[in-house]
């Protein structure tokens, strides 16, 4: 402070000399000799040497102010007084140049000027205007200022906004990783354990398909051959009576010569001659146990009854091992409701990662050997459909928040496609028989056709066509595996009813109706044929809606010629023929209204034969054919 204060004084004295100067030459800037002579006079000042005579003593100590008491003296001065000054200061600059303005003069250091002979309003206002318009640079720079303290803090917020963003995107893409480690090691372990279970699961497949195909075998076998012994008894005891009429004689003699012709026929069928060699893959005859047990006098109910007690206690094998198929697997691999809760967790969380995996698209792979499963135990010709079962109440609403482009959509259509309809398809080639006629007709008189009859073959053939209706409203027909995996399930139901009604077609007698008339042997054999022919006929109307029209017209065509020959054999008896006919209009139903061409001819000519009788007994089952039409 005290080396400040000395060069501020030397600063003023060095001023105060120039000046000086410049008013004894009246020159407007210093020559060199003025300048130098001026240095001079300032290194004595700073050596020491007085520039006066000094009034007592030594003077060099006490003539001169200390600048140290200089300094706080001017440190002491009031605010009033600095302003003061400043404004005089001002004042006398201003009114320099006003003069060397006037006086044509660059400058002047306005010494001795009298500041009252100045204009005090032209001062005034110029101190106003240069005090205005520093104003106005202090109030823009401190506004510039301010302008960028703000923009300052908003990029400071900005940046610890950004801070906090990046901050939580770390945290996300560290929470995303760990759960893609996570769901990789689980995908992994899964598809590992589902590795080990699958071939378990198509074994268990396979011997439940094999179980259920021997049973019905083994049912229809017995069927087939109690028909084929009646049709050869029968045929025999027709010969014999046609015999007898053809050489004239009376009916009496007639039914005693196929009475006996019949029972000629009984006791040869017992050596089983009459049941046909049916090789297998390996080369063995299937029915060669069929053949003993009849030659063993074993009957058609006693066969089926050892075919049911056998197939009961190989399912219910089955049904055990099913259960400890995923016994030893913990519990988060072990079931369908933990693996889907496992990935919709996950879609729910990282829903970006769950479709970069194309987890949408291995979902039905990952759900299908527990569908599997369930399936085994499901009997496709029984009344439950599979819409009823667990696995299709626990993925039906998987992905129902997603988008409709979402492959989560696509779950239980390929799982249908895949999984189900092939296990249907094996069910319709190898066990389905539509024409197994259990108890045909009910107990209180009435047409049979209702629902209450019995009929085995009739209710499968409902369930089978709710099953396929199921299907069909999860079929995607721009998915290659869903059109091929119907397409073949569609063929094998149109292959399994033609071959049903060929068979009957070959069965149908042409029989003249005086030989039926009094071979009992016969006319029981005709009741039989009739019944698969109505039962037939209901369970192709059953899939009228679901096969192609073309498909339904052909087999309606060739069993409406086989149906209309045996109602013809019942004219000699005009309420026997209404019966019949009543029972072929109920075996139609509803889908006449619906039906093609061939299912229109069939009943137009079961019309024309109720007609030709034209008898009163007639008129009911006649009012029911038009009303069909």
């Amino acid at each position: 402070g005290r080396a400040g204060g000395a060069i501020n004084v030397d600063r003023e004295h060095d001023r105060d000399d120039v000046l000086g100067v410049q008013e004894t030459t009246g020159a407007a800037i210093p020559d060199e000799e003025t300048i130098r002579k001026a240095r001079q006079r300032r290194e004595l000042l700073r050596n020491g040497e007085p520039d006066f005579i000094p009034l007592q003593g030594n003077g060099r100590a006490s003539s001169r102010i200390d600048r140290g008491e200089f300094d706080r003296e001017e440190a002491s001065k009031d605010e009033s007084s600095f302003v003061r000054e400043q404004i005089e200061k001002g004042l006398r600059t201003m009114a320099i140049r006003q003069q060397a303005k006037q006086a044509g003069q660059p400058g002047g250091n306005g010494r001795g000027l009298d500041l009252k002979s100045l204009d005090a309003t032209t001062l005034a206002d110029d101190i106003l205007n240069k005090l205005d318009m520093r104003l106005e640079r202090v109030v823009r720079t401190l506004r510039q200022h301010e302008h960028g303290i703000a923009r300052t803090s908003e990029t400071l917020t900005d940046t610890v906004k950004r801070l906090f963003e990046d901050e939580k995107i770390l945290q996300d893409l560290s929470d995303e990783f760990e759960k893609a480690q996570e769901m990789r090691g689980y995908v992994r372990a899964l598809c590992s354990m589902l590795h080990e279970k699958s071939p378990i699961l198509e074994e268990l497949q396979y011997q439940s398909l094999q179980s259920r195909t021997e049973h019905a075998r083994a049912l229809s076998g017995g069927l087939q051959t109690a028909a084929r012994g009646a049709l050869v008894s029968a045929s025999k005891g027709i010969e014999a009576a046609t015999n007898v009429l053809f050489g004239g004689g009376d009916e009496d003699a007639a039914r005693l010569a196929a009475a006996r012709a019949v029972a000629d026929a009984d006791e040869s069928l017992r050596s089983g001659d009459h049941i046909p060699v049916e090789l297998d893959e390996f080369g063995r005859d299937m029915n060669m146990e069929r053949r003993m047990m009849v030659q063993k006098g074993t009957s058609v109910s006693d066969i089926a009854g050892k075919a049911e007690r056998t197939f009961s206690a190989r399912q219910e094998e089955i049904r055990l091992e099913l259960r400890n198929v995923f016994a030893d697997t913990d519990e988060q691999f072990a079931s369908l409701s933990a693996v889907r809760n496992r990935l919709e967790s996950w879609k729910a969380s990282f829903a970006n990662q769950y479709d970069a995996t194309f987890m949408g698209l291995s979902a039905p792979a990952l759900f299908a050997p527990f569908v599997r499963l369930e399936l085994i135990r499901w009997d496709p010709l029984a009344s439950q459909p599979f819409t009823e079962h667990q696995w299709y109440s626990l993925l039906f609403d998987y992905g129902a928040h997603a988008p409709e482009s979402d492959p989560d959509h696509q779950v239980i259509p390929s799982i249908v496609a895949q999984v189900v309809v092939p296990w249907i398809s094996d069910i319709v080639r190898d066990v389905w028989d539509p024409t197994n006629v259990n108890t045909p007709g009910s107990s209180d008189g009435s047409d049979g056709w209702d629902g209450s009859d019995g009929s085995d073959g009739l209710d499968q053939c409902r369930a089978l066509s709710r099953t396929i209706s199921d299907v069909l409203v999860h079929y995607d027909g721009e998915d290659k595996a869903s059109y091929k995996s119907v397409g073949t399930l569609l063929d094998a139901i149109s292959d399994k009813l033609g071959g049903a009604v060929a068979a009957l077609s070959a069965d149908t007698p042409s029989w003249l109706p005086s030989a039926i008339a009094v071979t009992e042997r016969a006319q029981a054999f005709r009741e039989t044929i009739f019944q698969r022919g109505t039962l037939l006929l209901a369970c192709v109307c059953c899939f009228d809606d679901i096969l192609p029209r073309a498909s339904v017209d052909g087999l309606v065509e060739p069993l409406g010629k086989s149906l209309l020959q045996l109602l013809r054999s019942y004219v000699a008896s005009a309420p026997a023929c209404a019966d019949k006919a009543s029972q072929l209009c109920a075996a139609v139903g509803q889908a006449s209204r619906t039906g093609g061409s061939a299912l229109r001819a069939l009943l137009e000519s079961v019309r024309d034969v109720l007609l030709a009788l034209d008898e009163k007994s007639v008129s009911s089952a006649l009012a029911s054919v038009i009303s069909l039409l």
